[in-house]
């Protein structure tokens, strides 16, 4: 099957699915990080990345439910110490195989689809999650697989996919290796086997950053959220596009 697209516009004012064919939301964090350990917890204003990343997702209206997805490491015993913290739920599983975690999260939930977002996304909008939740809904004929990524125009760091039940099943029956690290690459790599919609922007702002990598990373983050005294008044897609001077025209979102 083919990609098909969608304006972030169309897709945020497309139809809302019912209550029942709302998606959870799975934010996979850990603490291991190779190029900046520990960046989930560290501290952007008052809060750490990970309480960022949870109030932000949770503001979001069209999901059943946000789940802090992490290793059963004993070093990652903080990510649930913080999600336990915030009142979310905690599932744990493999360090290395990321998929068999949200495997995890969809045996104990059986929900329609499960959204995917990276803890290392302290800026991820809520107004995008259920756009993308929508994209995927597609007035009841529901997609494989929707997302902000497949052509990126949205800035880096404000990334949300929703994979269905069904569609994440299969790839977990197939992936093999770095497939299974990385969750949805398999549909990414052969997205001519699964229906996929791509949500995108009128502006091309894919350039930008706003994720969680490095030393450099956290000291930009940590500049454009100085003034923001909760995750919830921190910069949302508008802010961040303005920001990086993105937007030319009105339709831009600016």
């Amino acid at each position: 099957m083919t990609v098909s697209s969608i304006t972030f516009d169309e897709a945020s004012e497309a139809p809302a699915p019912p209550l029942e064919e709302r998606p959870l939301i799975g934010i996979q964090a850990r603490t291991g990080s190779t190029r900046l350990p520990g960046k989930t917890i560290a501290k952007l204003g008052s809060q750490t990345v990970l309480e960022w990343v949870v109030q932000r997702a949770r503001a979001a209206s069209l999901h059943s439910g946000v789940f802090v997805l992490t290793s059963s490491e004993t070093s990652d015993d903080v990510i649930c110490e913080v999600a336990n913290y915030l009142g979310v739920e905690c599932v744990r599983g493999s360090e290395d195989d990321v998929l068999s975690r949200f495997m995890n999260l969809l045996r104990l939930k059986c929900p329609p689809a499960v959204v995917r977002i990276t803890a290392d996304c302290p800026f991820v909008d809520p107004k995008v999650i259920d756009a993308v939740i929508k994209a995927w809904w597609h007035q009841g004929n529901r997609a494989d697989y929707a997302s902000n990524t497949l052509k990126r125009t949205f800035p880096d760091g404000l990334d949300v996919e929703v994979v269905s039940t069904e569609a994440l099943a299969r790839v977990n029956s197939v992936a093999r290796g770095i497939h299974r690290e990385h969750v949805t690459s398999y549909i990414t790599a052969f997205p001519e086997s699964f229906r996929c919609i791509s949500v995108e922007l009128n502006v091309d702002c894919s350039w930008a950053r706003v994720t969680l990598d490095t030393a450099e990373d956290l000291q930009a983050l940590r500049h454009m959220a100085k003034d923001a005294p909760h995750p919830l008044k921190g910069p949302r897609l508008r802010e961040i596009l303005a920001h990086f001077g993105c937007c030319k025209k009105p339709r831009d979102h600016c």
